[in-house]
C-alpha cells in the first residue's frame, strides 16, 4: 500500500501546479495600464439605490439612464481630459501605476476646465482588464465659494474605447 501511496504523490504534485490560462480579458490582468480612452458605462453610487446607465450601454441591471457620454482620456504624459459628447468637459493630472491592478488608485487632480474650481478625485481600482475597468470612486470637490463642499462616490464602470 505505500509503494502506491509514493506512486501517487508525485502525479499529485503535478496535478496542483497545473499553469492557470492566461487570457488578455480575464479581469485584474496585471499587464493593463490606464493609459486609452475609457467611457464611462454605469455607477452604482452610494445613497442611491439604482444603478446609472451612461451613453449606449445596456444592462438589465439599469434603473436610470443619461444619453450622455463620458469619456476619460489618459495621455502617457499624466494629463488627462474629460469629453462630455465629444467635447472638451474638464482636464488635469493623474497619477496611476503602469501596470495597474486591484487595490491600485488612481489620482485625478481636476483643475483644468470650466466644470469644477478644483476637484480630486481617487478611484480605487476593484478589477481590470484589457476591456473593462471597475472603481470605486471618491470625489472630493471645494468650490472657490468656502460655503460649498461636495463629497461623493460609488462604484464607476467603464470599457476601453478603441
Amino acid at each position: 500500500m505505500n509503494k502506491l501511496l509514493f506512486l501517487f504523490i508525485p502525479l499529485l504534485f503535478f496535478i496542483g501546479c497545473e499553469e492557470e490560462d492566461s487570457n488578455d480579458d480575464n479581469l485584474n490582468n496585471s499587464t493593463t495600464c490606464v493609459e486609452g480612452v475609457w467611457r464611462v458605462q454605469s455607477i452604482d453610487a452610494s445613497g442611491y439605490d439604482y444603478l446609472l446607465c451612461f451613453c449606449d450601454y445596456v444592462s438589465g441591471a439599469c434603473g436610470e439612464f443619461d444619453d450622455s457620454c463620458y469619456d476619460f482620456v489618459f495621455e502617457s504624459n499624466a494629463y488627462f481630459h474629460t469629453l462630455v459628447n465629444g467635447e472638451f468637459s474638464n482636464g488635469g493630472t493623474y497619477q496611476a501605476d503602469c501596470p495597474i491592478g486591484p487595490g491600485y488608485t488612481i489620482m485625478l487632480h481636476m483643475n483644468d476646465g470650466p466644470e469644477f474650481d478644483e476637484a480630486t478625485w481617487a478611484m480605487e481600482v476593484q478589477s481590470i482588464s484589457n476591456t473593462t475597468m471597475i472603481v470605486d470612486l471618491n470625489i472630493d470637490y471645494t468650490s472657490s465659494d468656502p460655503n460649498y463642499y461636495y463629497d461623493y462616490g460609488g462604484l464607476l464602470t467603464f470599457s476601453k474605447v478603441d
